[in-house]
């Protein structure tokens, strides 16, 4: 595996272009972009805020019930468990 490491690239309307130098390999790229602004917190990292709770309570209350009951659902759940192991 090559390592290229490249400093002080700039990102244009959230993207970024790498020229990668003509002796470098095209193919099986993997690319991590970090950055030094330590404000910056990732949203997936982010924990939840009140608001999304009351959105999800909101969602949650529009949807229709599933007409399943506890039992039905947890049998579901362990046949799907049980599938993983084969």
């Amino acid at each position: 595996m090559q390592t290229l490491r490249i400093h002080h690239a700039q990102a244009h309307n959230r993207q970024l272009l790498i020229t990668l130098p003509e002796n470098f390999p095209e193919n099986g790229l993997e690319v991590i972009v970090m950055s030094e602004d330590i404000a910056f917190t990732s949203p997936v990292l982010a924990a939840p805020q009140p608001s999304d709770l009351d959105a999800l309570f909101s969602f949650l209350a529009t949807v229709q019930p599933s007409g399943r009951s506890a039992a039905e659902i947890d049998q579901q759940i362990l046949e799907e468990r049980a599938s993983w192991d084969r």
